[in-house]
C-alpha cells in the first residue's frame, strides 16, 4: 500500500496492492486485489482478485471515472432513521 488514505474499520486482505487511493470507512478489499488511483466509497465490499484503475474503459462500465482518470466506486449508504437524530441548541 502506497500513498493511500484509509478510513476507520477498513480491511485489506493479504496480497492486495492499494496505490494512490482513498478508502472510506467500513470497506473490505478482497484478497489479491489490485487498485490504483481510486476512491472507494463507504461500506464497499470488493471480492477477491478485483482490479480497478488499470483499464479505465472497463472501469467506466461499472463505476464513475473522472476526466483525470480517478475511479470512484460508490458504496452503500448507512441508513439513519430520522427518529434517531436529536438536535440540541
Amino acid at each position: 500500500m502506497q500513498n493511500s488514505i484509509l478510513g476507520r474499520f477498513v480491511r485489506i486482505h493479504s496480497y492486495s496492492e492499494i496505490d494512490d487511493c482513498v478508502v472510506l470507512d467500513n470497506s473490505n478489499i478482497g484478497r489479491r486485489s489490485k487498485i490504483k488511483r481510486a476512491i472507494i466509497g463507504k461500506n464497499v465490499t470488493l471480492p477477491p482478485n478485483t482490479v480497478i484503475g488499470y483499464d479505465l474503459e472497463e472501469d467506466a462500465k461499472h463505476h464513475m471515472v473522472t476526466d483525470s482518470g480517478i475511479v470512484v466506486v460508490d458504496g452503500v449508504r448507512s441508513p439513519t432513521r430520522l427518529g434517531q437524530i436529536t438536535v440540541t441548541g
